[in-house]
């Protein structure tokens, strides 16, 4: 496994990653430490690049692969699902996030998501919230353009064709918009979250004096039901439900 693992850290493309010019120097440096085997410097450096207000999926890949070689697999879990969430697809991030997830501690059996909920946020995920916007905006265009044709042309045949066109474009235009407006807000107010502390109690009421239900570990996947201060209702993917301090989870 760690063998794999370094296989997939040697082609990291750190030298593509986008940066404005203020950080430049500092995505430099983080690569180069990266190369050294110095992760700790390059996690630090890194995230003064992401607290300056620059991110991309390149960012918070090299950031799960620096994570992942100091043992810190929440935080290396995290980072991978974030670029995965901004759009970064390929291999060595799929391999990456399946052995963060191998190393996890706990062993949660999953309970499957309802069918339709889960070919909705497949089909949400294929695309971001800005493509879906912009899919949307040229299908309402063709659609429009298939609406002219079976209002103005004079043959029957293709004013009948525009019109399928014309109505079967503006649909799909409708259904872009809303996956858009929905992957929009799951943006804005995320509520999938991946532990990153080493070991905590999932406690039964929003305080600390009460009673703990289990133990979890870093790289477990929870979703937040509810919010009460600073203390977060979660729910499993096993369905078991508890509270835990929102700081101690990396949203996505």
């Amino acid at each position: 496994m760690r063998i794999g693992f370094l296989l997939i850290l040697s082609v990291i493309l750190i030298a593509l990653v986008p940066v404005s010019a203020q950080n430049i120097v500092q995505v430099d440096e983080a690569s180069e430490l990266m190369k050294n085997g110095k992760y700790q410097e390059a996690i630090e450096m890194y995230q003064l690049v992401i607290e300056s207000g620059q991110t991309s999926p390149e960012l918070h890949y090299n950031l799960g692969v620096a994570y992942h070689s100091q043992q810190k697999l929440g935080y290396a879990l995290w980072h991978f699902l974030l670029a995965k969430k901004m759009g970064m697809g390929s291999a060595a991030l799929e391999h990456n996030i399946s052995l963060s997830r191998e190393g996890r501690v706990d062993e949660i059996e999953i309970i499957e998501p309802f069918f339709l909920m889960r070919w909705w946020n497949n089909w949400r995920g294929m695309l971001g919230a800005n493509t879906w916007a912009i899919l949307s905006i040229l299908l309402i265009i063709s659609g429009a353009f298939g609406l002219s044709l079976w209002r103005l042309h004079t043959e029957r045949k293709k004013r009948k064709s525009g019109f399928i066109y014309g109505v079967l474009c503006l649909t799909l235009a409708v259904i872009s918009a809303l996956t858009s407006i929905s992957t929009t807000r799951q943006y804005i107010h995320p509520e999938k979250a991946i532990l990153l502390v080493k070991n905590i109690e999932l406690r039964s009421a929003p305080d600390k004096e009460s009673s703990a239900i289990m133990n979890i570990h870093e790289g477990i996947e929870v979703r937040q039901l509810d919010q009460i201060g600073e203390w977060v209702k979660v729910r499993l993917q096993n369905g078991q439900t508890g509270w835990i301090l929102k700081s101690n989870l990396g949203y996505i």
